[in-house]
């Protein structure tokens, strides 16, 4: 989901149940985080051919949980478009304020992990020329973190 590889994820991969049509034990190791993000941003269920189901989604919330990968959960998240579906304006409000939260989220871990990559290539990560002026900061910021790694490091 992320095209990061698994192992620069802060966090373990989301065992993602996904049928032995697809994997022969039926399970992919994913970017859970990344998952939730899209789903929630993108408001599409629809995830490697298959529509999320309730244990999918209580199983993908409670990962966020336990990893503490934020607040971004399905869940809450589909409960408050019922009641907008219903006519329940502050129901509304908040699935619209979920919803882009998870896309500003999915925008700076996207930026984060390019990144990643860019690093783990051997270059130095260039901030892409569309990037905004925060994701230049963030990007900046890490810089500096792998920096101050290097030269406790060295010392």
């Amino acid at each position: 989901f992320s095209g990061s590889p698994l192992s620069l994820l802060p966090s373990p991969p989301f065992k993602f149940q996904v049928g032995r049509k697809i994997s022969p034990d039926g399970w992919v190791l994913v970017d859970g985080q990344c998952l939730i993000l899209k789903v929630l941003s993108e408001w599409n269920f629809e995830v490697l051919g298959r529509t999320l189901t309730r244990a999918n989604v209580e199983a993908l919330d409670e990962y966020m949980r336990r990893c503490k990968l934020g607040p971004w959960r399905a869940a809450p998240a589909i409960q408050a478009f019922v009641l907008a579906s219903r006519g329940d304006v502050a129901a509304l409000v908040e699935w619209e304020q979920r919803k882009g939260s998870a896309a500003e989220k999915l925008s700076k871990l996207q930026e984060i992990q390019r990144v990643r990559q860019g690093k783990r290539r051997g270059g130095k990560a260039a901030a892409p020329p569309e990037t905004s002026e925060a994701s230049f900061q963030l990007h900046r910021l890490l810089q500096q973190q792998q920096q101050q790694k290097q030269q406790q490091q060295q010392q």
